[in-house]
């Protein structure tokens, strides 16, 4: 039997936040800080591997002042596991777009990347190393 998907969310959000991984790679260093784009390529990925969904990459702006964001979505489900460095009070990854305290909802779209296209766009060898260490702990 396969896991969840929340099972899923909250296992690769702990296992960024763990030490080892911290420093395998400079966006993680500080994670959830700047970590959020690496971290949603990462989690789109695995959870299609897992076959738990496919979850596209939003590319969100905001201009005054200027703040970008980057989490999943499928329909009207996000995935955000990056949310509590806009919140730091915020501790579900999974959430709605419907949620009028939603840290995204201040964010307006500039583009993504269809989930069965984020591996060309997984990067180097720094996300390769951490996503090789998810895949291995998941």
């Amino acid at each position: 039997m396969g896991i969840s998907l929340e099972f899923a969310v909250n296992r690769i959000r702990s296992l960024l936040e763990q030490p080892e991984i911290k420093k395998l790679y400079y966006p993680f260093n500080n994670f959830p800080v700047v970590a959020c784009d690496d971290a949603s390529r990462i989690l789109s990925y695995v959870l299609r591997e897992k076959e738990l969904g496919d979850w596209d990459v939003i590319f969100g702006e905001q201009k005054i002042p200027y703040e970008t964001h980057v989490w999943l979505q499928r329909g009207e489900v996000i995935i955000d596991i990056t949310a509590d460095q806009l919140d730091p009070t915020i501790k579900k990854w999974i959430d709605t777009t419907a949620n009028p305290d939603s840290p995204i909802k201040k964010f307006n779209y500039k583009g993504c990347i269809a989930s069965k296209d984020v591996k060309q766009s997984l990067g180097g060898l720094g996300t390769a190393r951490v996503l090789r260490e998810i895949m291995e702990r998941l």
